[in-house]
């Protein structure tokens, strides 16, 4: 496999957290921190997509500012992938210590033939997003956008959705070629889905401290 970039979205505000969670310390360290070294494994440069670069000064990556202001998570990942030195990212959140590095392989496989590759952790039906009186977002359909891989063939279409002021994060999954991974698929490597668990409330905040601990 040719060598990989890693981009950590790390750009939101944690409003339902209620402080920064990406320095939430975990086992003695940042949580951010603990997500670099999942991806580590696989990845030769870390590349943090977020707006204030001196927050991240202390760690080692490159920082780099969403394409469009307060823009969301896609202006964060098109940041991302425009300073990636490699073809193929992984995308993930600044919240997701519990990565589990052999799903991550298996999904960075497919980067030859596909632009995104994003596993779905619910079966949804796929009349879902026909039957919508609004287009469908991404949890909707179960996927997860920032448990990823994508390649440089989608900044255009990025960058077009943006243009048009999509926040959506699939808004622009019609223009690029993409692969979901199946419930049973993930299951295989991750049978709980641990790996796109992530810190977003302080509810969530305590079991993921729980798991973490069992998992070390």
């Amino acid at each position: 496999m040719s060598k990989t970039s890693a981009i950590i979205v790390a750009g939101g505000a944690s409003t339902r957290m209620g402080r920064d969670k990406a320095f939430l310390e975990l086992d003695g360290a940042p949580m951010i921190a603990r997500v670099m070294e999942r991806v580590r494994v696989l990845a030769d440069e870390v590349v943090i997509a977020a707006n204030d670069a001196a927050r991240f000064a202390a760690l080692d990556a490159r920082v780099v500012p969403d394409v469009i202001p307060r823009a969301g998570p896609l202006a964060g990942i098109c940041a991302g992938l425009e300073a990636a030195t490699h073809e193929v990212s992984i995308v993930v959140a600044c919240d997701m210590p519990l990565l589990n590095t052999r799903l991550l392989e298996y999904m960075r496989a497919f980067a030859p033939e596909y632009d995104v590759t994003l596993p779905q952790t619910e079966n949804i039906a796929s009349e879902h997003a026909a039957n919508s009186a609004s287009a469908p977002r991404a949890k909707d359909l179960a996927l997860h956008p920032l448990h990823a891989i994508y390649t440089k063939r989608c900044i255009a279409p990025m960058r077009d959705a943006l243009a048009r002021g999509e926040r959506r994060m699939i808004s622009f999954h019609d223009a690029v070629r993409v692969r979901v991974l199946t419930p049973s698929e993930v299951a295989q490597f991750d049978p709980h889905a641990y790996s796109m668990w992530n810190a977003n409330t302080p509810e969530k905040w305590t079991e993921l401290q729980t798991l973490y601990r069992r998992a070390l």
